[in-house]
């Protein structure tokens, strides 16, 4: 066919397309439906025709000269009218054609390389009231996609938002992507999108060609995060600016009404995240000069991309509230309540212990609370560890060490004021009914709750190669640190979890300027160092080490090896020079860390519970897939990963048959159910559950009557304990009715 023909000679001949041979393949086609030819594609042709022309339109190169581009605006115009006379001349397969168009264009802007923006005028194919139905159709139908595509497409579309305007409908196509990831549960990912976009698009705002376009977007997503203040105040900073250029006559004559919404949204915003008095000072000197409307809270009555997780209870599990960058606790909370022994411990423990009565209450509301999130602050203050400043990044194994290490002690320094003054030297006896009193349900156990669930045992061996003399250390461990085998190897060397195990448990030459002392030979000796677990823990803690000292720029780096984790891996225990089969250990939780360097970016947890996986962002807890943890790209690496001994359907604990060692340690499937806690733990998830139906209750209530609250900027709620959090990581995220904190 000529067209055809046609585009294979355009192939040939040029590499590169430009709008003028694109417009000549469509004058050709034209001129060849006036001339009534038999050789012109039909049907499914038309529409594969129609496709072509919008995929080499997403490959055009754009001029940046200001005479180029008019003269490109006016090309793009006669592209997009050659492609509406084709739609409207083949009425019967119209609908085929544009399905087409978009789909093309979907693939483009998801695609690593980002297409030419001229390619967007496909959007004018619908009206205003089609969009909603087109975006709907187009989430159903790539749900396939993963969050890393659909936020490459979305950062596509607001970014041609600001440059050149190919699509007058631009804005409310991206307005209806946000509305329909909100009706998909899609939260955290909401969060994130919003985090990419509204910095640069708010610094827009005050040019008057983007103001009426990109006000909207700007609008819908701060007034639809009204659980966390997080969006909010990443813009917080640019706002005296845009709002002391928006005085300005000009701007007040043409865009009145955008400008006072804008006012309205940010006033608002500031009462309902109140306590910021040094970040909102320079704003409202700004607001100063405006006028709020009457009813101006009544802007934020829109659909909020959290609100239904607060009130039907959408949030898959509980949320924690991040309390100024407290992400790192948060996570590592998240997996312990996760890991089922460690629950089941705590939860059915009649000590006294502080620390284990304040977790004890939190865990307990984890699993039983229908609130959406929970305030841990009284958990933070017991177990922050020292140097651990308020509203900094810190590390979460850090704090999983300090933890752990702090609920063993309290257990033992119990166990040691429990015993009678005439019978001191009776220490097994005594350890074992203060273990007992700790753990009811268990008995001929010395050691704590903490080492029954984490802590396993290590051999040391040290070979000099001189003499041939060894010398052996033992140790209890809780967890194990991962080291990458060669931190020179390129970043793109893949590892999984199996092997960096393997590579710890191996020898290791002792030379050069790693030589050990010998004790027979009296000198630095050449040697090899040999690493056996001996005993085998429960549950399994792997730190990865991603993190590196730099001795250059003398800061903590970051390895961004990709590292395949394992969902079974295999512990090699030895006992008397003889290992004994691999004991097998089981995926269920993993900590992740989103960043470049040790000291920023944040922290949130994977984690399982029988065969179902969840992701705990902060607040946001969703249902996800293996798959989602098995597809993390570097920056956002594995930390700590959690592994539960496998328990085969013979009654076999991580391989090994039931009476050898790990047979004395209870195995459960299931976290612990509501009938099963001690009373007074019953008593207190009802009780706060009354109270939370009540905060409800009270909220509604209050926004139906706020509608003429007038704006009052001071006093503010004053908060008494941590700063405001850095912005490389969560804020103070409490809703109004869920003030509850444990």
């Amino acid at each position: 066919m000529a067209v055809k023909h046609l585009e294979k000679q355009v192939h040939q001949e040029k590499k590169e397309f430009d709008l003028t041979t694109i417009i000549q393949i469509l004058e050709t086609y034209q001129a060849q439906v006036q001339a009534a030819k038999f050789d012109l594609p039909s049907g499914s042709g038309i529409v594969t025709f129609c496709e072509y022309i919008v995929r080499e339109l997403g490959q055009v190169p754009t001029p940046r000269d200001s005479v180029g581009i008019k003269t490109f605006r006016e090309d793009v115009a006669k592209v997009f009218h050659y492609l509406t006379e084709i739609c409207e001349s083949n009425s019967d397969i119209q609908e085929d054609i544009v399905t087409g168009c978009l789909k093309v264009l979907y693939s483009l802007i998801i695609s690593p390389v980002e297409p030419c923006e001229a390619v967007s005028v496909v959007l004018q194919y619908f009206d205003n009231n089609q969009i909603p139905g087109a975006v709907s159709w187009l989430l159903n139908n790539y749900e396939h996609s993963s969050d890393v595509a659909l936020t490459r497409g979305f950062k596509v579309l607001c970014k041609w938002l600001q440059n050149i305007d190919f699509s007058t409908n631009l804005n409310i196509w991206i307005i209806e992507i946000l509305n329909g990831l909100r009706e998909k549960q899609k939260y955290d990912l909401l969060i994130d999108l919003s985090m990419e976009v509204i910095e640069p698009l708010f610094m827009r705002l005050f040019l008057p060609i983007y103001l009426p376009k990109i006000a909207p977007v700007v609008q819908r997503i701060l007034t639809s995060i009204r659980h966390t203040p997080v969006v909010f105040h990443k813009v917080i900073g640019c706002v005296p600016k845009v709002l002391q250029i928006l005085k300005q006559e000009q701007y007040l004559l043409r865009h009145a009404s955008t400008i006072q919404h804008l006012v309205d949204t940010v006033a608002a915003l500031i009462i309902t995240f109140p306590g910021y008095d040094d970040l909102y000072r320079d704003t409202e000197k700004a607001l100063a000069a405006f006028s709020t409307s009457p009813n101006f809270r009544t802007i934020l009555d829109v659909p909020a991309w959290h609100a239904e997780l607060c009130r039907n209870g959408i949030n898959a599990r509980v949320g924690l509230v991040n309390l100024g960058n407290t992400c790192y606790m948060n996570s590592v909370l998240q997996a312990l309540v996760m890991t089922k022994q460690f629950s089941r411990e705590i939860l059915l423990s009649n000590s006294k212990i502080p620390l284990l009565l304040k977790i004890q209450q939190l865990l307990a509301l984890l699993l039983h609370s229908p609130r959406p999130e929970l305030t841990p602050r009284a958990v933070l203050h017991a177990t922050r560890p020292p140097g651990f400043l308020p509203g900094f990044q810190q590390d979460s194994s850090e704090f999983l060490g300090h933890l752990l290490e702090t609920l063993h002690e309290q257990e033992r320094q119990t166990a040691i004021r429990t015993k009678s003054p005439t019978a001191i030297d009776e220490d097994v006896t005594m350890n074992e009914a203060a273990a007992v009193a700790i753990c009811p349900h268990k008995s001929n156990n010395h050691n704590s709750l903490i080492q029954n669930t984490f802590g396993g045992k290590i051999c040391i061996t040290y070979e000099c190669i001189n003499c041939g003399e060894k010398s052996t250390n033992s140790d209890t461990f809780r967890d194990i640190p991962l080291s990458f085998p060669d931190e020179k190897t390129e970043m793109t060397q893949n590892y999984s979890v199996q092997d960096l195990l393997d590579y710890y448990c191996s020898s290791e030459k002792l030379d050069g300027a790693n030589q050990y002392f010998c004790e027979k030979c009296k000198r630095l000796c050449d040697g090899e160092r040999s690493i056996d677990i001996t005993e085998a823990p429960q549950n399994l803690i792997l730190t990865l080490k991603h993190f590196k000292y730099d001795q250059k720029f003398h800061v903590r780096a970051k390895l961004m090896h990709k590292v395949f984790h394992d969902e079974r891996i295999a512990l090699k225990v030895f006992t008397d020079d003889s290992y004994q089969q691999p004991v097998k250990y089981q995926l269920y939780a993993a900590v992740i860390h989103s960043g470049f360097s040790m000291d920023s970016g944040h922290y949130y947890t994977y984690a399982a519970d029988q065969s179902c996986w969840y992701k705990f962002n902060d607040s946001f807890v969703n249902k996800c897939s293996i798959e989602d943890l098995h597809n993390l790209t570097p920056p956002n690496t594995p930390y700590i990963l959690f592994y539960r001994m496998e328990t085969t359907p013979d009654g076999a604990v991580g391989g090994m048959a039931v009476g050898e060692e790990a047979s004395n340690v209870m195995v459960t499937d299931a976290l612990p159910g509501f009938e099963e806690l001690p009373n007074h733990l019953r008593e207190f998830i009802m009780k706060d559950n009354v109270s939370y139906y009540d905060e409800v209750k009270l909220e509604a209530q209050k926004r139906k009557s706020s509608a003429n609250v007038s704006l009052v900027f001071s006093p503010k709620n004053q908060r008494d304990d941590d700063d405001p959090p850095p912005s490389n990581c969560g804020g103070n995220a409490i809703n109004n009715y869920n003030r509850f904190i444990i």
